[in-house]
């Protein structure tokens, strides 16, 4: 799948480059994931939603829980508790409870809303490619 290729040619550039990489997606607007890969190594990797295609074992919920201790260390000057919020399961009585609610304090998107991990992302240290008119930042090459 489209995905399959993200995540293998992540894996590839980690391993050759010996660097750490990051590929993430989201699926329908409301499922978000991540694989953090270091050396060619998943690290460590992070579901939202890990039910959402079919129930989840107990080995998935932990498998795909999102570990912030590892995005503090591979990320400098990233503490845990600027990103563990974004790393808790979305269940429905988690989003019920956490209704309009955002992470954190200057957020742009709230729980429940997939672009969430756009936030997240920010406090890693990466800058959205569009800003709030839509136009592109950073050079563009043609």
């Amino acid at each position: 799948t489209f995905s399959e290729v993200f995540i293998e040619t992540s894996r590839g550039l980690s391993k050759r480059l010996k660097a750490v990489t990051l590929v993430a997606q989201i699926y329908e607007g409301s499922e978000w994931s991540y694989q953090l890969m270091s050396s060619g190594k998943v690290v460590d990797q992070y579901i939202n939603i890990p039910d959402y295609f079919e129930p989840a074992s107990d080995g998935d919920l932990k498998k795909y829980r999102g570990r912030p201790e590892l995005l503090a260390k591979y990320f400098p000057g990233v503490k845990e508790s600027d990103v563990s919020k974004y790393l808790v399961r979305w269940t429905e009585d988690f989003i019920g409870a956490n209704d309009g609610k955002k992470a954190y304090r200057g957020d742009a998107a709230r729980y429940g809303d997939a672009w969430q991990m756009l936030d997240l992302f920010e406090k890693l240290g990466f800058c959205h490619p569009v800003d709030k008119r839509g136009r592109p930042t950073g050079t563009i090459f043609r």
